[in-house]
């Protein structure tokens, strides 16, 4: 950790730009290659590939995450720790493959999906990349849905109410997430990335309603997960979202003390 304190400690803009470019080239390069050895001619076996999408993981997520507890976090951290977490799910699905296991599977979808999570939200906690909420909210939400996929006997997707239903109660899980993350870290900008999490998921139960469902759904689930729930969801990403933005806003100087 001193090295890498030592390394940062004389960075300045274009050392920085230098190196947010260099983990693009490299995460870009390791992507052609992915795609080269892994769908076209002379593809690869399982276990190469495996380590081939291990590598840029460990190297991008892993050194971003290590570099930005060195120091404070600075913007090409976050260009190593985003691109690093595009890797780490990539490794995930490919060991998937190795284990010769379906990456279709609502259970494998759920755990993955998990372990994705958990890596945004160390990104987000010790690089202080607030795009990890995002990603966390997300993937949670993904796999909160996989997992009734495996529950209900005929999947989530044939029931319009029901799957309505599931994402307005993700929705308010997030929107309750977001909620205690500003109350604990004070930090009004990294929940509001939970809100637009729990805002993708609440259009996305919405849009059920107006692609394919019943706005006068008879099922169990419609009657009892219908239009109020949504509405309440609504209403809850609203209300959480004016009052962070609000607190936002807040001049940074105020909660700061004054230099002597």
């Amino acid at each position: 950790m001193a090295y890498l304190t030592r390394l940062q400690a004389n960075d300045d803009a274009r050392t920085e730009a230098l190196r947010a470019l260099g983990a693009l080239l490299f995460g870009i390069g390791a992507l052609v290659v992915l795609v080269r050895r892994g769908t076209l001619d002379n593809p690869w076996d399982d276990l190469p590939l495996l380590v081939a999408w291990l590598i840029p993981a460990v190297v991008l997520y892993g050194g971003g995450i290590a570099a930005a507890r060195a120091v404070e976090p600075r913007s090409w951290h976050s260009v190593w720790v985003v691109f690093g977490i595009l890797f780490v799910y990539g490794t995930l699905l490919q060991f998937l493959t190795v284990i010769d296991a379906s990456t279709d599977a609502p259970l494998n979808t759920v755990w993955t999906l998990c372990v994705l999570a958990a890596a945004a939200v160390l990104a987000a906690t010790f690089a202080r990349v607030r795009f990890g909420w995002l990603v966390a909210g997300v993937a949670l939400a993904i796999a909160w849905l996989s997992l009734w996929d495996e529950i209900l006997e005929n999947g989530v997707s044939d029931d319009a109410g029901t799957f309505r239903g599931l994402c307005m109660i993700a929705t308010l899980l997030l929107v309750a997430g977001a909620w205690l993350l500003e109350n604990r870290r004070g930090d009004g900008e990294e929940a509001l990335e939970l809100v637009t999490a729990a805002g993708l998921i609440f259009l996305l139960g919405a849009g059920i309603v107006l692609v394919g469902g019943d706005l006068d759904d008879d099922s169990p689930a419609g009657k009892v997960i219908g239009w109020p729930l949504i509405l309440i969801a609504l209403a809850a990403v609203a209300i959480v979202a004016s009052v962070l933005v609000a607190r936002g806003d807040r001049p940074a100087a105020a909660s700061r003390p004054k230099a002597e």
